[in-house]
């Protein structure tokens, strides 16, 4: 190699390390959303790991929400049940993704963490958040605490906010905590006017407000349904029961598109969302992000960003409609960067294509 070709390859390397600070530089702060990961699985997802690969490289400039469904099918029981190590393997596996990673880290509750809105649903909350705090000796992380509703102001930092709330507790038609419990608020009405003026509050700020339920989405939730939905509506309670009910079958998605608690188009459901969207629309640029669909989607109404990423170890049928963007049934999660002049980027990363896991980018705010 000549004395040239020696200059010009040690420029070359430099200008690439420059190039690369400036990069790392410029970015204030990322968070990681992921939702629906509490299956029980041994080994280690492939998921799992893609996530556990990029939260090992950040710093303590980022933090990661866990979006609700932590532990499937019914929570955390208490110990000595029959369930019980099933439901630590399930959180066991979201928590060993934690165990370098220098960042902040947050759980809220879903239906299925309550029981899936049983009974027992309150006490269950209550033992996963212990559990949860006890292995992770990270402080107060499970929120709201108590099973409270919320919402939980968490600053990230001076320009940006995490607003959580927990929306199965909305939702939930069982016991459950309220201000006789050490909870601020003690019914519905109470959480969505808190949680509102939470909004303005923090207006000057990039917000984003996190719980399990989605507002948008365009899967089973939100009343889209398939031809196998139809014809083998079991496979909805367990993959291999492809018994065809044809005609019968019909009922239960029809069902599912007016009649179930936990999807949009229910009285309440829609209710406590028809409030929310009012409130976020007085805010250009706010995120809303959630899991309970288990896929990954961003939709985008009178520039509020909707983020759906509820497919943390598995998936279902999702369509592109109404307001979405992008929508995708593959295992994955959603990444925020937020960089030092305002700029937030979000990107939709999946774990089934090793070469290029993002599949989707945007800027949501210039």
């Amino acid at each position: 190699m000549t004395l040239v070709q020696k200059l010009l390859v040690g420029m070359a390397v430099i200008c690439m390390s420059f190039l690369a600070h400036g990069q790392s530089q410029d970015v204030a702060f990322t968070i990681y959303l992921i939702g629906d990961a509490g299956e029980p699985y041994v080994g280690e997802s492939s998921n799992m790991k893609l996530l556990k690969e990029q939260l090992d490289k950040e710093s303590t400039n980022s933090a990661i929400v866990f979006l609700g469904d932590n532990i499937y099918p019914k929570g955390m029981p208490e110990k000595g049940h029959e369930e019980r190590p099933d439901a630590e393997k399930a959180i066991d596996g979201q928590l060993a993704s934690l165990k370098e990673y220098q960042g902040q880290a947050f759980f809220v509750a879903g239906n299925h963490d309550w029981e899936k809105g049983k009974e027992d649903g309150y006490r269950r909350v209550l033992f996963q958040e212990t559990y949860v705090e006890e292995q992770l000796n990270r402080g107060n992380i499970f929120l709201p605490d108590r099973a409270c509703p919320g919402p939980v102001e968490v600053e990230l930092s001076d320009d940006l906010v995490l607003i959580l709330y927990d929306s199965q507790w909305l939702l939930h038609e069982h016991n459950k905590p309220g201000k006789g419990d050490g909870c601020v608020n003690g019914s519905n009405e109470e959480v969505l006017i808190a949680i509102a003026e939470a909004l303005e509050r923090n207006a000057h700020r990039q917000v984003i407000l996190a719980a399990h339920h989605p507002i948008f989405t365009y899967g089973i939730h939100g009343g889209v349904t398939t031809f196998k939905d139809h014809i083998f509506p079991l496979t909805e309670l367990n993959d291999a029961l492809y018994i065809p009910l044809p005609g019968i079958g019909s009922i239960y998605p029809l069902y599912r598109k007016s009649g179930h608690l936990q999807d949009t188009n229910h009285d309440t459901y829609k209710a406590i969302t028809s409030f929310l969207i009012k409130e976020l629309e007085k805010y250009p640029g706010i995120i809303h992000a959630a899991g309970h669909e288990h896929s990954i989607q961003y939709s985008l109404k009178e520039n509020v960003h909707y983020i759906v990423s509820g497919s943390g170890v598995k998936t279902t049928h999702v369509r592109k409609r109404g307001y979405a963007q992008f929508v995708e049934d593959k295992t994955g999660f959603a990444k925020l960067i937020v960089k030092t002049n305002g700029q937030v980027v979000l990107q939709m990363w999946q774990s089934e294509d090793e070469e290029d896991p993002i599949a989707y980018e945007a800027i949501l705010r210039r």
